[in-house]
């Protein structure tokens, strides 16, 4: 499998020199352009990635990032700027940035970016074989689509079994997030969260406090897996034990998800008060 090829565009040569060193370091296959004009010409060719700086000599770096994603919608673009605002972070993603670096940056942390081919793929594949692609981390992902007449009943039947606990989990974490509900997305885990289809991705949110930049405040959408025994088991728990695993739950999709959260010591605290209380609970059961 061929080596990705990324395009540095960059009107500093020290910036595109350190750039090229560690990312062909890395394995990837690196290009070069000081203005605009190089960008679109490189850009022609089977380029993976555009690091692009926000201002060039020629061209500012939203009119060419609108242009390379004319000339070509697969290719993923970065952005990087020591001009950054909340508005020029949500333009650019707007005009199809996959993200966007403020300056002065650590390498590392655009190596992270780069590194992470397999959500490049996913961010800019609109559709395949004719089916529209979205986002599992959005609130507005609907399988009804894939279920027959059967399905369809059982998950209804699904969502009204469980509508007592969803109120209860949900007035337990009061306004920590905007909603709770039943989702069938996932398998293995109890529970996720993810956002509107509208809203900012708690990923872009943590990119600009990371930059500095103030963020609206959005709450994210708890959904529960019924598959899950934990989640089974929780409708048979008091009210005191649900606001437990309500707050332990949101904690574990927060983490999950890749962010941190507020009170990691009260986390910490609550797991290990509830698995000690799980122990006392094993070591009471009678023998058969």
């Amino acid at each position: 499998m061929a080596a990705p090829t990324l395009l540095v565009v960059d009107d500093e040569d020290l910036v595109r020199w350190s750039l090229r060193e560690r990312l062909e370091a890395s394995g990837y296959h690196v290009l070069e352009a000081e203005t605009a004009e190089q960008a679109l010409q490189h850009a022609e060719d089977d380029v993976d990635l555009v690091l692009l700086d926000f201002r060039l000599p020629d061209a500012d770096g939203l009119s060419l990032l609108r242009r390379i994603k004319a000339q070509s919608r697969d290719t993923l673009v970065i952005l990087m700027t020591a001009y950054s605002s909340v508005e020029s972070a949500v333009e650019a993603m707007k005009q199809g940035a996959y993200d966007y670096v403020r300056k002065p940056f650590e390498i590392e942390e655009l190596l992270l970016l780069v590194d992470r081919v397999d959500e490049w793929m996913l961010s800019f594949l609109a559709e395949f074989d004719g089916r529209k692609l979205v986002s599992v981390a959005k609130g507005d992902l609907d399988l009804d689509e894939l279920a027959d007449a059967e399905e369809k009943k059982a998950r209804e039947r699904v969502a009204g079994e469980y509508k007592d606990l969803v109120g209860r989990i949900k007035a337990a974490l009061g306004g920590r997030v905007s909603e709770v509900r039943i989702t069938l997305r996932l398998t293995d885990s109890p529970a996720c969260v993810v956002v509107e289809s509208d809203e900012m991705s708690q990923h872009l949110q943590r990119l600009l406090k990371g930059a500095g930049q103030k963020t609206p405040e959005m709450k994210p959408i708890l959904e529960l897996n019924p598959q899950h025994p934990l989640v089974e088991r929780l409708k048979a728990e008091s009210e005191e034990a649900i606001g437990e695993w309500a707050l332990l739950l949101l904690d574990q999709a927060m983490l999950a998800e890749g962010g941190q959260l507020a009170d990691p010591a009260a986390f910490v605290k609550r797991m290990n008060r509830m698995l000690a209380n799980r122990s006392d609970v094993v070591r009471q059961a009678p023998a058969d």
